[in-house]
This record gives C-alpha cells, structure tokens and sequence, in this order.
C-alpha cells in the first residue's frame, strides 16, 4: 500500500472542530455523550484554552466520511416505500430483505 496517498491526521482547529459538529448536526453535549467526555472538555478546546487531542480529529474525520458514504450510497426511504407493505412483510417471515439492506446480510438458504 503507498503511503504517499494517506495524509497524517492533523489536529483541528477550534473552528473546524465547530464546522465538524455543525456537519454532523451535533452540539458541544452530543460530541461528550458519545466521546464519553466530561461536559466542560468540548469548551476549552473551542476556546482554544486547551489543544484538540489528534483522536477527535480521527473520530469526526471518520464519522463525516460515514456520513459521506451514507449520503452516496444508501437510498433514501420514500412514503410509497414503507405504506402498506410494513404490516405485510413483518407477517411474513420470508418477505424479500429491502434492497439498500440486503449487502448487510448473509444470502439465505433455499430451503428456509
């Protein structure tokens, strides 16, 4: 693998910390409940009082391309999707898996 095509992460500014979360659609809380941070932490480092550790730059790094990906490839659930057909394929267990699921899944067997 070449690794001229992988830049080194580099820590965030406390601006794009705030563009990173604004990009999520996070606050300050969301970043500490799901970090497991303390509620005060997201605050020193936009205000610049204490460095962003390399970490939060790798984990709203890889979040923000999730989200990227998701965009791309997963389709959209459409109202004339899930009207009426809900009821029928939760009754019956061999109702087709939906389309933008069924790569999550192992095949199924013939005979089940």
């Amino acid at each position: 693998m070449d690794d001229s095509t992988h830049s080194p992460i580099q820590p965030l500014t406390p601006q794009q910390l705030r563009e990173a979360l604004d990009a999520l659609g996070w606050k300050q809380v969301d970043l500490c409940r799901r970090a497991g941070l303390n509620k005060n932490t997201p605050s020193c480092w936009l205000s610049g009082s204490t460095p962003i550790p390399l970490w939060v730059s790798a984990y709203l790094g890889a979040l923000l391309d999730l989200q990227r990906l998701a965009g791309k490839y997963l389709r959209p659930i459409k109202p004339a999707d899930v009207s009426g057909q809900a009821e029928e394929q939760a009754a019956s267990p061999s109702a087709p898996v939906p389309a933008r699921l069924a790569h999550l899944l192992p095949p199924r067997n013939a005979s089940t």
